[in-house]
């Protein structure tokens, strides 16, 4: 069970959230990056490698969030979803590098962090249950006329 002041750190505004995003994204990228490397020595395609990759991410990367990031249970459809938005963009530069002749290996490395960054709004705008973006109070609803 989580303390109240973990539970407040998880869903503050600002720094303390900006800070999280970053350092889930960094172990959420290297886990993904780790998997793609491995499928690729393993001797799999890029394609291969790239949806294992992905697959294996999504898991690993709902529970850091969920967990870690937000505290909270989060929409896994949507997550999932969004995953699905981000391997289409992703398997699109991983062509176009290979076809400008870039190392695989070096146009993944290169995408983590675009992938990290564009995951974790996503999960922000529409995954968790987050209070609004960084701060900014959501405005109050009007009160009924007498």
């Amino acid at each position: 069970m989580s303390s109240p002041r973990l539970r407040d750190m998880r869903t503050a505004p600002g720094a303390a959230l900006i800070l999280r995003f970053l350092l889930a994204g960094l172990v959420n990228a290297a886990f993904g990056y780790a998997v793609f490397a491995l499928c690729l020595w393993g001797g799999l395609g890029a394609a291969a490698a790239l949806i294992i990759a992905n697959l294996a991410g999504i898991a690993f990367n709902f529970q850091t969030a969920r967990h870690f990031v937000f505290g909270t249970p989060g929409r896994a459809l949507r997550f999932a979803g969004l995953y699905a938005v981000i391997l289409a963009v992703n398997w699109l530069v991983l062509r176009a590098g290979a076809r400008l002749g870039v190392s695989r290996y070096l146009v993944q490395a290169g995408m983590a962090p675009v992938i990290a960054g564009f995951a974790f709004l996503g999960q922000r705008l529409f995954v968790f249950d987050a209070p609004p973006a960084f701060g900014v109070a959501a405005p109050a609803a009007a009160e009924p006329a007498p």
